[in-house]
């Protein structure tokens, strides 16, 4: 048996371990959050695969990385299938240009579109493409849909003075430096008796070589991009040129079956499927027939990934951590490669139960065709599935770093370690206790009209004073009310003062966001850093008497 062999493994926790990991088999590197278990999976076996092949082809890389291990043999070329890695911030990043269906749809309407004016010339395929110069529409710039300001809900009060709108937005004292060289002598005069020409600089700013310079657009533009609510401030309008279709005048006027190719970009992945059914072939060139039967079976592929719910523009940025995994996972199985190394962060995180089989069924498809697959993994179904089960414990921190099983399902059910004690019944979870709460609505936080991506104008209210979990399908919008609408408004409440369609926000102190999201990335940061530790300890040092004779401060011990 082929096998990935690892001598003293000693990154971070990880206590010089020694594996021999087999190949072609679907493994799972298990054990309890801080034993290890990513170390081991993401930041040797990935790292070491990925270095070797990049130093196979000329490119010297990783040189700086300290000593992980002592030798490793039977790495092959990795790939890293994790929710952090791979999320999108491209706005023009949508589903269907990550899939290539896009691309495809437009070779189709290219050589089989019926033009409105049977005179005019079937267009070249960049016309058909939102993301080329020739293809975009030109008002929106291929976005289908621009925001502006909404000036009256911004700036209420007639006499707010131009400073006081800087501060609402909170500018930091940097950019108001700069700003007060440029318009000091208007910061005292009320925005809406502002000249017109400097309201409109200050508002839409000027360009230099296509830079925009620092004005109220681009705040808001920045904030929204960041992910914050400015929704009732910095409006979202649909392109009155194309209708949010994205695509330019000429291949507007280009049809398949009756729909031009911006109508199948705002379908659901089903609804293309059920379109691209319909066509009749005697309307379809040989060529079209063999596009649109690779198009059918790549969309029920996807759809059995339970993606069927996205619309091709569905931008990336906004889909959920395991949508985007899942995608991935369909473009790595498309390409059919085999003798690679994939190694996946909890593919099973956040899919319901009904739909976990389709996704043990896809990796197990990726073994199948001759690749080595590791997950790091907790949930139950996917390691009663894996061939080879690793877990790495027994504990976490000082206390984990060690293999304490290693072999299939059946010796891991007989076991005693943290992990499989669970799984197999010896040690069950606490008992839920139940806790008696009325509830009252005048002690809720009330959102209203929550229409983000997929959800159907709700009106939600969420009790304080408790725990509520958010349920449903993945794709069903648990994200979409949560982190896209009740975080965002809430965000809006506390920075702009306006808080439409949220009640209650008065009865609440403040709030955080707490998710997997990384909270740091200066190589200096350290967990006991980013919490304050460091400073009460810099402190205590800067205390000491002969800290004192030297005229110490904390500062000296950083």
């Amino acid at each position: 048996m082929e096998e990935i062999k690892i001598q003293g493994a000693r990154i971070h926790n990880l206590k010089n371990i020694n594996l021999a990991i087999p190949k072609h088999q679907l493994v799972v590197i298990t054990g309890i959050s801080g034993s290890g278990k990513s170390s081991l999976a993401f930041d040797i076996l990935f790292e070491e695969g990925k270095n070797k092949y990049l130093r196979s082809i000329g490119i010297l890389t990783g040189l700086d990385n300290e000593d992980r291990f002592d030798t490793m043999e039977g790495i092959g070329p990795t790939v890293a299938v994790c929710q952090n890695t791979i999320r999108q911030s491209n706005p023009r990043s949508t589903v269907g240009s990550k899939t290539g269906i896009l691309n495809q749809l437009a070779m189709l309407y290219t050589s089989d579109g019926k033009a409105m004016d049977e005179h005019s010339g079937h267009l070249s395929l960049g016309f058909f493409l939102y993301t080329t110069a020739d293809g975009m529409c030109i008002s929106c710039q291929g976005r289908g849909s621009y925001y502006d300001i909404n000036l009256e809900k911004l700036i209420q009060d007639k006499t707010t003075t131009l400073l006081e709108v800087y501060e609402s937005l909170q500018v930091t004292a940097g950019f108001l430096r700069i700003l007060k060289k440029k318009y000091g002598v208007y910061f005292a005069t009320p925005f809406w008796e502002l000249p017109e020409d400097i309201s409109n600089e200050v508002i839409y700013g000027t360009y230099d070589n296509g830079k925009q310079s620092y004005c109220l657009e681009r705040i808001l533009r920045n904030a929204y991009e960041k992910g914050e609510d400015v929704e009732e401030v910095y409006l979202k309008t649909l392109c009155p040129d194309c209708h949010g279709q994205r695509i330019g005048e000429e291949a507007r006027e280009v049809f398949l079956h009756g729909k031009r190719i911006g109508e199948l970009g705002q379908m659901t992945l089903t609804g293309l499927l059920d379109f691209l059914k319909e066509i009749p072939e005697e309307e379809l060139s040989h060529f079209g027939k063999n596009l649109v039967k690779n198009l059918v079976e790549k969309l029920k592929h996807l759809i059995q990934f339970r993606l069927g719910h996205l619309t091709l523009y569905r931008e990336m940025s906004s889909l959920s951590g395991g949508e985007v995994q899942r995608i991935f996972l369909h473009l790595h199985l498309e390409s059919k490669l085999n003798s690679l190394i994939y190694v996946f962060d909890e593919p099973m995180a956040g899919l319901h139960s009904s739909e976990k089989e389709s996704m043990i069924e896809a990796v197990k498809e990726l073994r199948d065709i001759g690749n080595t697959v590791i997950m790091v993994e907790h949930d139950r179904e996917m390691i009663r599935h894996a061939d080879h089960i690793i877990e790495i414990g027994p504990k976490a921190g000082i206390e984990g770093g060690r293999v304490v099983y290693q072999g299939n399902y059946e010796g891991y059910e007989n076991v005693n370690t943290m992990l499989s004690q669970y799984l197999s019944g010896k040690c069950l979870m606490p008992e839920r206790t139940v806790r008696k709460h009325a509830f009252d609505k005048e002690d809720c936080l009330i959102l209203e009209h929550a229409n983000t991506h997929y959800l159907k104008d709700l009106t939600v209210a969420f009790p304080l004073h408790v725990m509520v979990g958010i349920a449903g399908l993945s794709g069903s919008g648990k994200s979409s009310l949560i982190e896209e609408t009740l975080l965002k408004r809430l965000a809006s409440a506390r920075k702009y003062g306006i808080a439409t369609d949220i009640a209650g926000v008065e009865l609440i102190s403040g709030f955080a966001k707490i998710s997997q999201e990384p909270i740091g990335r200066n190589s200096s940061s350290t967990p006991v850093s980013y919490i304050g530790i460091w400073d009460k300890i810099r402190e205590l040092f800067a205390k000491q008497p002969e800290a004192k004779i030297r005229n110490m401060s904390g500062g000296h011990f950083s």
